[in-house]
């Protein structure tokens, strides 16, 4: 079969990837480079060259699958980091730590302020019964309407709860009332918070996880169509018409769209209702990611570093936590200079002059729309020579769009196996 994959992301390359041994497979991206969300800088000092993560960054044994067999299929290495998350108020002089050192949440003389006991219990709490809630698939709860429930008080909600979802790149923008109960907990899950098992242990991977996309590339057949952008989706019973800017034209037998659903459904000519219901159901989340060295974004109370710090304001239903990632920490590079990456939702306030790289990002937005149509999967792809994967039908990371790559190339070899029949 002749395959177009639009898109260069991890998605797009994991399909074309398991499928270009026994298809013929070309991949449209409209950037200068593929990856997508996976993506390295490299970083000189010295005589020693490494290479920074400012997409993916650390993954987990126990909630990545997917991810691990295709490291160990390629034969990437990885290695053990910090798992350590600070949520700072430094004008109210509180400080919580989550991760490797969950027991220290602040000074013993601290321990005994009846918020941080407060704190310390409900976390305690969620990891004894975070499993047994997500078995009950109960997505139509908020996560305000579940610590209500629960009898956990308002500011233990503003102050602990409503940072905690705000540092999660999906919720930046996020409230308590319009975040699921069900994705909160997936989420956490997911990324290893709620598990001290040696499997939950957060890794990175050596070298750099742009390591994964080097050598997937290195393995198609055919070259990456760069600089090339998809601006129409036609489909017929025969074939998949695909134009591009350029305004050339090419027909497929197939089309794998590894992009977020908006733009897939923009695209897309005449898409059918269930098309349009279901890609038209994710929202997406956009804002910047600036790399910098401004140590201020990571001073805490705590004793040693962090991984995540979330720098929490006075009013922090009005104004969202500051999100920074200590790159040196969290990704345990070989290097003497401090790099860091915030997340910016509104307005950039790193300094100039230490502003490093500014890259802007898009994550899906977790609502309830978002949950009801994740298990429609089977019923948009497949059908039409039509193919849609991403990490919009996860909870937005790589472990989703590896997933959801996966579940793809069966039903294309399907389509092929129903097509020699004929």
């Amino acid at each position: 079969m002749k395959i177009a994959v639009v898109g260069a992301g991890i998605a797009g390359l994991t399909c074309a990837y398991m499928l270009c041994s026994k298809h013929k497979v070309y991949i449209f991206e409209k950037s200068n480079r593929p990856g997508g969300g996976l993506f390295s800088i490299r970083y000189k000092e010295g005589n020693v060259d490494s290479f920074v993560d400012l997409g993916f960054s650390v993954y987990n044994r126990a909630h990545y699958p997917n991810l691990v067999n295709l490291l160990d299929q390629l034969k990437i290495r990885s290695q053990e980091v910090p798992k350590r998350i600070v949520i700072n108020h430094p004008n109210a002089k509180l400080y919580w730590c989550l991760g490797d050192d969950s027991h220290s949440f602040s000074t013993t003389t601290s321990f005994l302020k009846p918020i941080n006991y407060k704190v310390f219990s409900l976390w305690r709490n969620w990891k004894k019964q975070w499993k047994s809630f997500l078995e009950k698939k109960d997505k139509k709860t908020s996560l305000f309407e579940y610590l209500k429930e629960e009898g956990v008080s308002s500011e233990i909600q503003k102050k602990f709860v409503l940072p905690l979802i705000q540092s999660f790149w999906c919720g930046l923008r996020s409230t308590l009332e319009d975040m699921p109960a069900y994705f909160f907990f997936s989420f956490l899950s997911k990324i290893g918070l709620l598990e001290d098992s040696d499997d939950a242990k957060w890794r990175v991977i050596r070298g750099g996880g742009f390591r994964i996309v080097s050598q997937m590339v290195s393995a198609l057949i055919n070259p990456i169509h760069f600089q090339v952008e998809v601006v129409q989706v036609s489909r017929s019973p025969d074939s998949v018409e695909i134009i591009t800017n350029t305004g050339e034209r090419e027909f497929f037998d197939a089309v794998i769209f590894s992009l977020p659903a908006d733009d897939a459904l923009r695209i897309l000519e005449k898409p059918t209702p269930s098309e349009y219901q279901v890609l038209g159901s994710f929202g997406y989340e956009e804002f910047d990611i600036v790399v910098h060295n401004d140590e201020r974004f990571i001073q805490t109370p705590s004793k040693g570093s962090a991984s995540w710090c979330i720098q929490v304001s006075d009013v922090p239903e009005k104004m969202p936590p500051v999100v920074t990632w200590n790159l040196n920490y969290l990704q345990q590079l070989p290097i003497k200079s401090n790099l860091f990456l915030t997340f910016v939702p509104q307005g950039n306030n790193v300094p100039k002059e230490n502003t490093m790289v500014v890259l802007k990002r898009k994550a899906p937005k977790p609502t309830w729309k978002m949950l009801s149509v994740q298990k429609r999967f089977t019923e948009i792809n497949g059908i039409n020579r039509t193919y849609f994967c991403g990490d919009y039908w996860g909870e937005g990371t790589i472990e989703d769009s590896i997933g959801s790559a996966l579940q793809v190339v069966p039903l294309i070899e399907k389509q092929q196996a129903r097509a020699q029949t004929i």
